[in-house]
């Protein structure tokens, strides 16, 4: 996860593998608290690259996709009082499983709480 900060504003990055079984997979991360819901920017993506390596082309990506049916946002949620987003997603094509690794990037924008 990477973190920057612009006057107030904080800007939170971060690739993911999203955990699951073949149909629906979710990430979940803790975050730098945030003042009030921040814009959640998300992109979901196979990595047929990426280690275990898909070892043939039978296990190849058959073209199936995964969209997101959930962004949700949990103020103070997450580990030590983070702010906690959590992305599900699942499989557009209906009764096929894929064994495909599944990223989901994230950009978490919006103004920095103050903690006193």
């Amino acid at each position: 996860m990477a973190q920057i900060q612009v006057t107030e504003t904080q800007i939170i990055s971060g690739t993911e593998i999203m955990i699951g079984v073949d149909h629906t997979r979710q990430i979940d991360v803790s975050i730098p608290r945030f003042a009030s819901r921040p814009d959640i920017t998300i992109s979901i993506y196979s990595d047929d690259n990426m280690p275990p390596a898909i070892g043939s082309d039978e296990n190849a990506n058959p073209g199936t996709m995964f969209a997101p049916w959930a962004v949700e946002y949990r103020p103070e949620d997450g580990v030590d009082g983070q702010d906690r987003i959590v992305v599900s997603a699942a499989n557009t094509q209906d009764g096929v499983a894929t064994p495909v690794r599944v990223m989901c990037s994230y950009i978490v924008m919006g103004k920095i709480a103050i903690i006193t």
